[in-house]
């Protein structure tokens, strides 16, 4: 009897690629890449840099300069070979 786990194509997988968010305010034109997941000490570079992207857990609904409301666009980011 063999001993692999099973998979099955039906199922959905989890999806490993990041979730990436540019943000633009079309009043006053502020914008900024938004990257969705956990905030941790974890999160930063090898050597204690602040990342290129801002992590947040959720996404804003306002503009932080005017308050107005934000355009969101998913960009899609493929990590597989």
């Amino acid at each position: 009897m063999l001993k692999m786990p099973m998979t099955l194509p039906w199922l959905p997988k989890r999806s490993s690629e990041p979730k990436i968010y540019d943000l633009h305010c079309p009043k006053c034109g502020w914008g900024t890449t938004v990257e969705i997941g956990k905030a941790d000490a974890d999160s930063r570079c090898v050597h204690g840099e602040e990342s290129a992207l801002e992590i947040r857990e959720t996404l804003p609904d306002r503009c932080r300069k005017c308050g107005a409301k934000l355009k969101k666009r998913r960009l899609r980011v493929c990590l597989r070979d």
